[in-house]
């Protein structure tokens, strides 16, 4: 392969820059390279060249990459050095030796090796295990070079620390387009700016071109004329149409790829195959474009791959792939340009590696083409909000992560769980049931609004970028909106109630359809509103939609105490702390608060009095920090209490740090939630009785459960009789 100008000044500089370090030990080496640049060739190029070298130290290698790119990388290595026998490429098992010898690279996953029973690593028989690998190659005074690849997932993290304490090379080099590596001891650079020069990559990429209705003095709110999926398909598409024709007539031979993109939920839904069977239709419909004429492929998991075999090259019949998480890393196919992404659930990360995928030119020794819209990527959905990260460590999702801040000391508190307890996570006809009461004592009939304000979708709006590793965290606008159609409202309507399930409970039809049925109910009994009124039924639900939310969350979490099932087992730990670090999955929301003592502070599920109550403690003088505990869980803090002579765990909302170092445990409730709190507040009075830490403990709720404008009260428990009638209560002054 004939490298670039670049590329060859970035290998000369990577040889350069190692000699000098291999003087040393256990120096550390940055290779910073944007995505779509070539950044394994380049590696691939910068070991043989120094592994030819006469003078280059005795060495072999170890590359290490997350999840399954090690053996991504590796495929692409052999390929690189077929005709030249420098170098030879080896996963753990292919290797006949207990040593690696000079000019060896051995291909493994970083969370493998961290992992002291991985088969690897496990101690056997033969001996045949890393670290014996590792000391025996030492011991031939053969030198290891570590070449940590995607090293902005692992840098400066444990997973980071122990690949370098394992194998103690004598040089590693950190491999990243975002490197975050701290203090390197010298750092190779290639330029987003050189790359897209040399026509490797596209100029720019546009996300929803076209797409803006905001004019000077004037918003422009047109009506959408069938679904949002359908509009944006053939929005989407009428782009594609426009880029294969440019092609054609510039006689380029080079057939341009669409990919459509479904999120790859864990909890596979009914709306998520009916909007792929949807896409499939659609297609075949209005564009003659499926499986049988061979111009659909698809790549779903654990479904049948369509059309696959030649779809990376140029003049390929294949026009749209239709996949997963299957393609957002290791896969290259440069005549991909078009990225539609179809709304499923309310949040979602783009992928700066899927992203990837499309900025690459289909013939890189002709680079850039004479017409501009050939030299740029494109993206289209109709999700309304979604965030722009860093390679995912699914393929697909982002783990989001909140940390304990730096200052925290040890609780070492008493915690409980159920060894035996299963929450039931269908929805039976006690939820309906329930969600009455609840929408009683919230006085919902009471709150509606009935105006009769036409329901818009938000669409993300247009913007570019010329380097996409610089989008890292970057939200997109939602500034674009059409008023929906009664069918587009009719699937708003589903997608909402399958959020609203999320994540206790499992987004079947059964469950689906108890949520339908409870709102429906409602409005048979206090609007006097039938079904056959559907339409206008939900043109009210989403211009009271939060009102909605917070009966639903309230009825979901009683539901939960009605259904667990009896005959628990209580298991104890004895020194429970506030987690070092908590994962979140893209339904999760971060909010700017100042007291958390997780950073950021992220939530799947928060209702509207715990909100205002931690407005509340972010305002007090008296709190040093708080710690908003989730709802069960093993990891989750609990304390014991006594209901119908069962024992269960109690997970209290908030864990509070006052300023002078005492703790206080606070439950949130209000509505019905209060009534079924008696329990649970003895068992809290037992619980601080027998610790000295903590020096308050009670439920709480504010006297005004509307607005939350008025005073919050608490009941201790000192006198049961008045835990019902909140006016006995007394104000809480944190």
């Amino acid at each position: 392969m004939q490298l670039k100008k670049f590329q060859e000044e970035a290998v000369d500089d990577l040889i350069s820059k190692s000699k000098k370090l291999l003087r040393y030990k256990g120096k550390k080496l940055v290779f910073k390279s944007p995505t779509g640049s070539g950044k394994t060739i380049m590696m691939a190029e910068f070991l043989k060249r120094i592994s030819e070298d006469s003078s280059n130290y005795n060495l072999s290698y170890i590359w290490a990459a997350p999840w399954k790119l090690h053996l991504q990388s590796k495929d692409k290595l052999e390929k690189y050095y077929d005709t030249s026998s420098v170098l030879t490429c080896h996963d753990f098992f292919e290797l006949n030796e207990t040593f690696l010898k000079k000019n060896q690279i051995l291909f493994v996953n970083w969370e493998s090796i961290n992992k002291e029973n991985n088969i690897i690593r496990r101690d056997n028989e033969l001996k045949h295990n890393l670290s014996n690998l590792l000391q025996n190659t030492l011991n031939k005074g053969v030198k290891i070079i570590l070449i940590i690849d995607e090293s902005h997932q692992s840098a400066g993290t444990n997973i980071s620390k122990e690949i370098i304490s394992l194998i103690n090379p004598s040089l590693t080099i950190d491999v990243s387009a975002t490197p975050t590596t701290p203090s390197p001891d010298e750092t190779v650079t290639v330029y987003s700016e050189d790359v897209r020069s040399e026509g490797l990559i596209k100029e720019e990429i546009v996300f929803q071109d076209g797409l803006t209705n905001v004019k000077k003095g004037k918003n422009v709110i047109p009506k959408l004329e069938k679904t949002s999926d359908e509009f944006i398909l053939d929005y989407s598409l009428k782009k594609f149409i426009e880029i294969q024709q440019i092609y054609k007539k510039e006689k380029i031979n080079v057939k341009p790829l669409f990919l459509i993109q479904l999120p790859d939920e864990k909890k596979k839904s009914d709306q998520e195959e009916s909007i792929r069977n949807k896409i499939i239709f659609l297609l075949n419909k209005k564009y003659k474009i499926n499986v049988k004429n061979g111009k659909l492929a698809i790549h779903l998991t654990g479904q049948p791959k369509k059309n696959l075999s030649e779809i990376k090259q140029n003049l390929s019949k294949v026009e749209v792939l239709i996949f997963k998480k299957a393609v957002a890393l290791g896969w290259d196919c440069p005549r991909a340009q078009v990225l539609l992404i179809f709304r499923v659930w309310k949040n979602f990360n783009f992928s700066i590696q899927t992203l990837g995928r499309i900025m690459r030119m289909p013939i890189p020794k002709i680079g850039h083409f004479k017409n501009k819209i050939l030299n740029k990527a494109y993206v289209f959905t109709n999700l309304n909000q979604a965030e722009i990260n860093e390679d995912l460590g699914d393929y697909f999702f982002t783990i989001l992560q909140s940390k304990r801040k730096k200052f925290y000391s040890p609780l070492n508190l008493q915690s409980c769980h159920s060894v035996r307890q299963r929450e039931i996570t269908r929805l039976s006809p006690l939820f309906i049931k329930l969600f009455l009461k609840e929408a009683s004592n919230y006085k919902l009939a009471n709150k509606l609004s009935f105006k009769k304000t036409p329901i818009t979708l938000n669409f993300m709006s247009q913007f570019i970028s010329k380097n996409i590793d610089e989008l890292k965290g970057k939200k997109v606008k939602t500034d674009y909106k059409l008023e929906v159609n009664d069918f587009e409202l009719q699937n708003i309507f589903n997608i909402f109630v399958e959020e609203s399930l999320s994540p206790e409970f499992y987004p079947e039809q059964r469950s689906i359809d108890k949520i339908k049925s409870s709102i429906y109910e409602f409005f048979k009994e206090y609007v006097k509103k039938k079904l056959d009124e559907q339409i206008e039924i939900l043109k009210i639900i989403f211009n009271n939609v939060e009102h909605f939310k917070n009966v639903i969350n309230n009825t979901k979490h009683t539901y939960k105490q009605n259904v667990t099932t009896k005959d628990k087992i209580i298991e104890f730990d004895n020194k429970w702390n506030i987690p070092e670090v908590c994962n979140f999955d893209l339904n999760a929301d971060k909010i700017n608060v100042k007291k958390s003592i997780m950073s950021p502070f992220l939530i799947s599920n928060l209702s509207t009095p715990e909100y205002e109550f931690i407005k509340y403690l972010d305002k007090s003088k008296k709190v040093l920090w708080w710690y908003k505990n989730a709802d069960s869980g093993k990891k989750n803090f609990a304390i014991p209490y006594k209901d119908e002579n069962q024992n269960n765990p109690f997970y209290v909302d908030f864990i509070i740090m006052y300023n002078n170092k005492k703790l206080a445990l606070i439950d949130t409730k209000s509505g019905i939630t209060i009534e079924i709190a008696k329990p649970k507040i003895l068992g809290m009075r037992s619980y601080i009785s027998k610790n000295r830490k903590i020096s308050f403990g009670a439920i709480v709720s504010n006297v005004d459960s509307n607005n939350f404008k008025k005073s919050w009260v608490y009941f201790n428990g000192q006198d049961i009789k008045f835990f019902k009638d909140i006016s006995k209560w007394k104000i809480l002054r944190f």
